[in-house]
């Protein structure tokens, strides 16, 4: 009788390995996943299944388990550890670039402040120019003109950052980043005509074309300014 028990005991045993979804072998043939992969994983927790699912979309893209193809000798398990491994290095990384972002953004102001003292933009003239495939236009566009004036002794020979278009009660309605090179001597003023394209369901665009220029504002966000002398006003790399 004791040696049943004991058998017993060992079928269980097994019995109870082979019910552990996380002990289960992922086959390297896909075709077989729907109907045996499938079976275990619906047995997992729903974190589990969560965690199982952001792994085979990187084994499908070719990330997991550092780009190694499965070779038929992974189980659920060891994928589990390889996505955690992946959201721990992914968390790593976002943390990173906030703290990044957050040691930028801490510049602005007096980047703000100083570039101030040297340039001022503000917007000018707005042009509604319609589609017109003569001209390579595919769609209807809005052509923005904005003067720029260099307060400084020295010239401008480029300039990026972020142009934010206004309402007139001071309202966000759109943002545009710029990278230009154009120079502009010292105490003297140029142009830059901005474009976008335009849709009249998107209620910013309609704002910006239908409401007169002096009933709009613009802000300019720098983030550098460079003169012809080389020297610069920017956001320094944290």
């Amino acid at each position: 009788m004791r040696f049943y028990g004991l058998l017993i005991v060992a079928v269980a045993a097994i019995g109870l390995g082979c019910s552990n979804p996380k002990a289960f072998i992922i086959p390297s043939d896909k075709g077989k996943w729907q109907a045996e992969l499938k079976l275990q994983v619906d047995q997992l927790d729903e974190r589990d299944k969560d965690e199982f699912a952001g792994f085979m979309r990187r084994e499908e893209d070719g990330s997991a388990f550092g780009g190694k193809k499965l070779t038929g000798k992974e189980t659920i398990g060891d994928a589990l550890a390889d996505e955690e491994k992946f959201d721990e290095r992914f968390d790593a990384k976002e943390q990173a670039i906030e703290e990044r972002e957050a040691k930028i953004d801490a510049q602005r102001p007096e980047l703000r402040s100083e570039v101030s003292q040297v340039l001022s933009v503000r917007l000018a003239k707005i042009d509604f120019k319609p589609r017109d495939t003569s001209v390579e236009r595919s769609r209807d566009r809005l052509y923005t003109t904005l003067v720029v004036d260099n307060k400084a002794e020295k010239a401008i020979v480029g300039v990026r950052g972020k142009i934010t278009f206004l309402d007139n009660s001071g309202n966000k309605l759109k943002s545009t980043m710029i990278d230009r090179s154009e120079t502009i001597q010292g105490h003297s003023k140029g142009n830059w005509v901005i474009n976008f394209a335009y849709s009249d369901v998107f209620d910013p665009d309609v704002v910006i074309k239908n409401t007169p220029v002096g009933q709009l504002g613009i802000v300019f966000d720098p983030d550098a300014v460079i003169f012809a002398d080389k020297s610069e006003l920017s956001i320094k790399a944290p």
